[in-house]
């Protein structure tokens, strides 16, 4: 099994489930163990590392891929108008570069998109589980 810097299971950063869209794969972050710097969508190690699991996972498919950045609800504390949307935009973005960067073809890449903290997983609304990525694998279709 892999661990973190922390010592900790990497496996405890993600979560999969099915909807109609397709297999989502989310990223969270934990307590202590943030995957994006505070309020910026610059990646740290940590996403670096399980980005470095995931692509050659995601590369054994071929399914077009969505990414959806999320936030928590903590409202940002900088100047300009810059909101958790625009971040969750920003991390999705970030996300995807970072895929691409590690060997993802970038034809794959569907759409990306940001729902800031309105789509929350955790509970508690500020909960760090609740910023994340969520890639998801979009269902082929058939022709139409």
């Amino acid at each position: 099994e892999i661990e973190t810097a922390g010592g900790g299971s990497i496996l405890r950063h993600f979560s999969v489930r099915i909807t109609p869209d397709g297999m989502v794969i989310e990223i969270a972050d934990l307590t202590s163990e943030p995957l994006f710097a505070p309020g910026a969508s610059l990646a740290l190690p940590l996403l670096q590392q399980l980005m470095s699991v995931l692509v050659p996972v995601l590369a054994q498919t071929t399914n077009p891929i969505a990414i959806s950045g999320h936030t928590d609800a903590s409202p940002m504390s900088g100047a300009g108008g810059y909101t958790n949307w625009e971040l969750s935009v920003d991390r999705a973005a970030a996300a995807r570069r970072l895929m691409i960067d590690l060997g993802l073809d970038p034809g794959r890449v569907a759409r990306i998109s940001g729902a800031a903290a309105t789509n929350p997983i955790a509970e508690d609304p500020l909960s760090p589980r609740n910023r994340r990525i969520a890639i998801t694998l979009l269902r082929n279709r058939g022709p139409n």
